[in-house]
């Protein structure tokens, strides 16, 4: 049975106190004089002001307004709401989000399985190298890199006065242990396990770390890596002595001892929720932290969702833009929408290591069947059909990075379910009584695998049933499987799927190896073994070879450019997976205690990027 942390209980209902204020004695000495109006003076302590006269007695209480005129004392004591059993509703923000695992007493980026992504630790109490958002690299356990003259050695400088939240330093002793811990135990699929395969670090003192880069088949052999940075900034180093000798894959790091600026005050497992309070001792003095408590709960049922936004409940949800703009704001004027791009596009991955999805035309032809602007339309704002496995701007990307015959080609992001039959009749899958059979005879029935509509909008599972039904017409079942979100997470990194639905984070235009080096071998595990990257278990050393190129050179290069196009050849040709839409997420805040950012930065809450979202959090006016 989970036990809390601390005693505070949590209760649902907002709860409602007044303070009641001490008596103010007015009183008169020496002859009577013409009545004056008196100044009062807000103290911490309750003291005397004597001013013409008049005494005026005071104890402090929360948001008091006093008022003397002519000899009367007006009085006003606001309502100062209650939430959570203890917490002032004024300095608390409230976010409702949906757990990626349901697990509240662990506190790990160690495990997949055992990850919340929605419990608050990766938002608010671990600390990166760098925080990253909209485009801009900000200092925090790092403060900034250097590449020698040929990019084969980078130094990180760090931040020297670093705090855990037990009050022990953070040092350079801990990242070396994190370096050397993480691969040691990269079999067990833990992030940046595999730094080290082609990368070796030496120290410099006790502020810098100099790594340099090697070729992974001739570990003699230096080579360039100009974007090691980017892989760097989102590094968590780990606390040596909480961490040394346990097992990433079961130490539960309860309480969590991290370098953030909050501190784990409660995490509830019947309530699922969590309260973190603003560390007094944090070591990043000038770093802007308005609410004092943030709550991280799970989000109920979308109508009781949009019930509990009306009542102003929480601060920021998960709420879809359709309910917020059609219900909620028409009832509420706190609340308002924040929308902004999604970095991620959407795609349909395969699991190539089952039949017949080991076939790329089979994989083509499952493309055809997907109508993605139907599918988009189901979302509002609509999401916006994709040709590329990254983020682009206006219709088509460049050239350079995607190209056009290529496009044309392989029908990327076509809806063209006769030419999916025939496909399918050229490549042996044949119609028999109805049912189109795989190359063995038998009948072909597969599961799309996605999760909560409401999470990330209508088209998630829009496209699986539309999909489903052009499938049917052409003899194959298709069955869209919606599970928890826990579950699905699972699922993807053990491999246990047929067809899933899920995003590929590329980066910037100009640089998208985040689309492809997820795919390199690599990362390849059995299937049920949980692997960091690449959940369809795509296995092709020519990629392989490409984005080992593109890694080790100048993104800026010529040459590197021509590699990313044969990159996307590859991916058009096989299609691992293949592009679904560009989401604009959007989602409904609550102005009335905390103000949030205009177009300053990408307003996610989800895992680190949630720290860019607080440097623009104001308590409301």
């Amino acid at each position: 049975m989970f036990t809390p942390i601390s005693k505070r209980q949590h209760f649902p209902t907002v709860l409602l106190f007044m303070l009641v204020i001490a008596s103010l004695l007015l009183a008169s000495c020496g002859t009577a004089t013409t009545p004056t109006a008196v100044e009062v003076t807000r103290v911490v302590k309750e003291t005397q002001v004597v001013k013409e006269t008049q005494v005026v007695k005071e104890t402090q209480v929360v948001k008091e307004t006093q008022v003397v005129k002519e000899t009367q004392v007006v009085k006003e004591t606001q309502i100062v709401k209650i939430v959570f059993g203890s917490l002032p509703r004024d300095e608390t923000l409230i976010l409702a989000g949906t757990a990626s695992n349901d697990v509240w007493d662990t506190f790990t980026l160690m495990a997949g399985a055992l990850t919340n992504a929605y419990s608050g630790h990766q938002q608010v109490a671990i600390e990166q190298a760098f925080l990253v958002a909209a485009g801009k690299y900000y200092p925090h356990l790092a403060q900034k890199w250097e590449y020698n003259a040929d990019g084969t050695e980078m130094t990180l400088f760090l931040t020297t006065n670093a705090t855990w939240n037990d009050g022990k330093p953070v040092t350079i002793d801990d990242w070396t242990f994190t370096l050397d811990y993480l691969h040691t135990n990269k079999d067990k699929g833990v992030p940046w396990g595999t730094l080290l395969d082609n990368t070796k670090y030496r120290t410099d003192g006790t502020d810098k770390i100099i790594f340099s880069f090697f070729d992974i088949k001739d570990p003699t052999k230096p080579v360039t890596n100009w974007r090691f940075h980017s892989s760097i900034a989102g590094f968590v180093p780990l606390a040596k002595h909480i961490w040394e000798g346990q097992d990433p894959v079961t130490f539960k790091n309860n309480p969590p001892v991290e370098a953030g600026p909050y501190k784990l005050d409660n995490c509830n497992a019947d309530t699922k929720t969590c309260i973190w309070e603003r560390r007094d001792d944090y070591w990043m003095k000038d770093a802007k932290l308005s609410p004092k408590y943030i709550v991280f709960t799970r989000q109920p049922a979308p109508d009781l969702l949009t019930q509990e936004m009306i009542k102003g409940s929480f601060d920021i949800s998960q709420l879809t833009p359709k309910l917020a703009m059609s219900v909620v704001m028409p009832k509420n004027p706190n609340i308002s929408m924040i929308e902004w791009p999604d970095p991620c596009p959407r795609h349909l991955w395969f699991n190539v290591g089952r039949a017949p999805m080991d076939d790329p035309a089979f994989r083509h032809a499952m493309s055809l069947l997907i109508d993605r602007k139907k599918a988009g339309n189901l979302d509002n704002p609509p999401a916006k059909p994709m040709v590329a496995e990254w983020s682009y701007q206006g219709d088509a990307p460049d050239p350079n990075y995607a190209d056009p015959a290529d496009i044309a080609q392989y029908d990327v992001g076509k809806y063209d379910p006769a030419k999916a039959a025939k496909m399918l009749d050229d490549a042996g899958y044949k119609l028999v009584n109805g049912k189109r059979v795989d190359k063995k005879g038998k009948p072909i029935s597969l599961s799309v695998m996605t999760f909560d509509p409401s999470i990330h909008g209508a088209a998630v599972n829009g496209f699986p049933t539309m999909m489903a039904d052009e499938a049917a017409k052409i003899g194959i079942e298709i069955l869209p499987k919606v599970v928890e979100v826990g579950v699905y997470f699972d699922n993807s990194a053990k491999g246990n799927f047929d067809m899933m639905y899920q995003w590929v984070c590329g980066g910037a235009p100009s640089d998208p190896i985040g689309a492809y080096n997820g795919l390199h071998s690599r990362y390849l595990k059995p299937e049920g073994t949980a692997a960091a990257a690449n959940p369809g278990r795509y296995n092709n050393p020519e990629l392989d070879a490409l984005v080992e190129k593109i890694e080790q050179g100048n993104p800026a290069d010529p040459v590197t450019i021509g590699y990313y196009k044969q990159l996307y050849h590859i991916v058009t040709a096989d299609a691992p997976y293949v592009p679904l839409f560009f989401l604009y997420q959007g989602f409904p805040w609550n102005n009335e205690y905390f103000t949030g950012p205009k177009d300053q930065v990408e307003p996610w809450y989800w895992m680190f990027q949630f720290r860019g979202l607080l440097m623009f959090i104001d308590k409301a006016k």
